[in-house]
């Protein structure tokens, strides 16, 4: 089963990718390119991303969970709302894109396109909705197998 923290210390250095939940307590704004009024909803979500990178998972996932931080990547706009609160799961030498498939099969869905995949010809979004009926160890498992 997935083992989620909110500890980035506790993630492995090693590449691969990571999966990080995150609960938004309100409606989010998204980045311009989406359209002036492009916004989430209040809710759960789940960005698949890679850490190939020097300090691997572990670095990857400091920077995504530290609130203070040039907006950078989609996910950013999430992570520095006021309130959110963010976990993930170290899956090393994994794929971003596996396990997006692996969620969008568990009954996550892409709420809106490109969101979090930009750089991806493969994906509609790295950054998916888990709808409130969605269990989240039905998540946690899908994720867990095959890597």
């Amino acid at each position: 089963m997935t083992a989620w923290t909110t500890h980035p210390d506790r993630l492995p250095a090693a590449p691969g990718a990571y999966a990080l939940l995150i609960r938004l307590p309100r409606r989010c704004p998204l980045p311009p390119r989406f359209g002036p009024s492009a916004a989430l909803p209040a809710g759960r979500y789940l960005y698949l991303g890679s850490a190939r990178g020097g300090g691997g998972i572990r670095a990857r996932c400091t920077r995504h969970m530290a609130a203070d931080k040039t907006l950078r990547w989609h996910v950013d706009w999430l992570t520095t709302q006021p309130g959110t609160t963010v976990r993930a799961a170290p899956f090393p030498g994994g794929d971003e894109c596996a396990l997006t498939a692996r969620a969008l099969a568990a009954g996550a869905t892409a709420p809106v396109p490109g969101l979090g995949a930009s750089d991806c010809p493969r994906c509609a979004a790295h950054l998916l909705h888990l709808p409130a009926a969605l269990d989240l160890r039905a998540v946690a498992a899908a994720l867990a197998g095959g890597e």
